[in-house]
């Protein structure tokens, strides 16, 4: 019998993994699995925003400089990395 994951290479074969757990699911678990999601970028939000707020304010820059650097802070974030992070959490507790 053909084995239709063999054909999937790297990215392509996690793309149709994700495909096959989103779709696969039932609609209250897509939903827990979104905001799951969504609270995990969050929280990284404000964790990368208050620790560059407090090195900035340390530095010696003014309440404007270092809101800046907060926000400088967020649009710098690693999102495929935090993602990456979020999906083996996923796995370790589906384990």
């Amino acid at each position: 019998m053909y084995d239709k994951d063999r054909r999937w290479k790297g990215r392509e074969r996690y793309h149709y993994q994700q495909h096959k757990r989103i779709y696969g699911m039932s609609e209250d678990e897509r939903e827990q699995d979104s905001l799951q999601l969504a609270e995990a970028v969050r929280a990284a939000c404000l964790a990368a925003a208050l620790e560059s707020y407090e090195d900035a304010s340390m530095r010696g820059l003014c309440h404007e400089g270092a809101w800046e650097c907060a926000i400088g802070a967020i649009r710098a974030l690693n999102l495929p990395r935090l993602l990456a992070h979020q999906d083996q959490r996923k796995v370790k507790a589906q384990t």
